[in-house]
């Protein structure tokens, strides 16, 4: 499975409904082996210095977690008809992504 940095950073064009499942899952499962990994070196015993990076890399992670979300919230309510609609539900409701994920697109004429 190869994802396509055009998907991840480029808030235009349409995803379909695979393609954002595909994606997410990718997305949600490396943020969290993410956050895991800087879980385990901050409650290890090691110098300010790791534990300084370990909270740096989170928070850079934390804004492009955020940023490629609301790009594949665009892309895929842009597909069902209403691309700032979706995108608001899928960041303001908890589980929002699901709803995002079982719209159905829109034909296009």
């Amino acid at each position: 499975m190869i994802i396509q940095m055009n998907t991840l950073l480029s808030p235009y064009g349409r995803i379909n409904r695979a393609t954002y499942w595909k994606t997410i899952i990718v997305l949600y499962v490396g943020y969290l082996l993410a956050v895991f990994l800087a879980a385990m070196v901050l409650e290890s015993n090691v110098n300010d210095a790791a534990v300084f990076m370990a909270v740096i890399g989170l928070i850079f992670l934390a804004f492009a977690y955020f940023y490629v979300s609301l790009v594949l919230f665009l892309k895929r309510g842009r597909d069902a008809g209403n691309a700032v609609l979706w995108a608001a539900i899928g960041l303001i409701v908890p589980f929002g992504f699901i709803i995002v994920g079982i719209l159905p697109s829109k034909k296009t004429s």
